[in-house]
């Protein structure tokens, strides 16, 4: 983590240099282990609580968080590495041997910092209570998604509960429940973005255009369905948790802002998505499409992860999409040859998914065994979706 702050412009050797030099210069200064005294000072440096800005009912407040010690060392790393290059000296491995002897005695600027901060949580000590009214406040923002989990823990209940089953019953809880998520919609229209969940989704009018596709697309697909369901008399009620299931996870990823939902948001509707197309398993086509489709998702999702695991190491360590483009300029890494590396592996995990020439020769054989209501309706709204979360934060 030390190494991966110090880096600038892709030198990884330079950094370990200058770690090396540093700690040979707190050798000469301190005549004690140097490993003892970078701990001491990490571990002085290192916060218990951390005061972030909040905006609520269209105010500003500081409110403090308790963090825990992996965050905090990180924080502390940032604070020493800060306070080494505003010292005066001849390098940064004078300036950081300085500045991490100071630390373990107590003293220096990223002491000073640690001190500013708990002056502030103890000054908002007041708003401490706040984590629970922005989780309701936050809520506001997803509560489309919301009324689509409420569906699904309601059905999953009914299914559960009652030994025969109403199939209009989980037809209309279904639909209606589509139905309400896009009738909220449509009360959140909102003319300035808003950045939620401590910068893990962006809501704006932009995001909301295609959730509303998304949900059109599954309520759709419903009624579709309900004619061969019913004339092969199959469980409807997995078919139902599956493609709100699936419908949940594109809604998520429209909304995505860091890395870590980017992926997983796909996930839950590409597990769905093979699920359903293997629904029909007494048809030889359909069991064939499911394998092909899991083999190539499965393999798309590696390769995926693979480019956005380089786009997190080349950023410092930095997950949210601005973050990104911001740590990517700092480190000057923007113009260099891995991130071109990166960007070619998440292009292809994402031509996997979606499909487009020249990925798209596993799809024929896929729609082949699936049902024509789900072809027209998820791989639509998926294509329309899972480049735009990517796109908007592409540096």
């Amino acid at each position: 983590m030390l190494v991966n702050r110090i880096l600038k412009h892709g030198k990884k050797s330079l950094a370990y240099q200058i770690i090396y030099r540093a700690v040979k210069k707190i050798q000469q200064k301190t005549e004690s282990n140097p490993l003892s005294v970078l701990r001491q000072a990490i571990h002085v440096v290192t916060p218990d609580i951390e005061v972030k800005a909040r905006r609520v009912g269209g105010s500003t407040h500081q409110v403090p968080i308790e963090i825990g010690s992996t965050q905090g060392k990180a924080l502390a790393i940032r604070w020493l590495l800060g306070a080494s290059r505003k010292r005066p000296g001849r390098n940064m491995a004078f300036q950081l041997s300085s500045e991490l002897v100071d630390a373990a005695k107590g003293r220096g600027d990223a002491i000073h910092k640690k001190e500013e901060t708990h002056r502030k949580a103890e000054a908002n000590r007041a708003f401490a209570h706040f984590p629970f009214r922005l989780l309701l406040f936050h809520g506001n923002f997803i509560f489309s998604e919301c009324i689509l989990i409420f569906g699904l823990i309601l059905l999953l209940m009914i299914d559960s509960t009652y030994d025969q089953k109403d199939r209009p019953w989980f037809y209309f809880i279904s639909s209606t429940s589509l139905v309400m998520s896009i009738t909220a919609l449509f009360f959140r229209c909102r003319e300035e973005p808003i950045i939620s969940f401590s910068g893990n989704f962006q809501m704006n009018n932009f995001n909301e255009i295609f959730k509303f596709i998304i949900l059109l697309c599954s309520t759709l697909c419903i009624p579709l369905s309900v004619e061969y369901i019913e004339c092969t008399e199959m469980a409807i009620t997995e078919f139902l948790l599956f493609v709100l299931t699936a419908t949940l996870g594109v809604m998520f990823l429209c909304g995505a802002n860091d890395l870590i939902t980017i992926f997983v948001a796909p996930e839950c509707f590409s597990l769905c998505s093979y699920l359903l197309s293997g629904y029909t398993k007494r048809d030889i086509r359909s069991n064939e499409a499911t394998m092909k489709y899991l083999l190539m998702g499965g393999s798309s999702s590696s390769i995926l992860v693979r480019g956005l695991s380089w786009i997190y190491g080349l950023s410092g360590e930095e997950i949210e999409l601005q973050e990104i483009v911001n740590g990517l300029i700092n480190t000057k890494m923007y113009n260099s040859a891995r991130i071109s590396i990166a960007l070619i592996s998440i292009t292809v995990g994402i031509g996997f998914k979606l499909s487009p020439a020249p990925f798209h020769q596993w799809t024929p054989d896929v729609y082949e065994g699936v049902r024509n209501s789900i072809v027209g309706s998820h791989p639509s709204e998926t294509t329309s979706v899972i480049e735009h979360p990517l796109t908007k934060g592409s540096p």
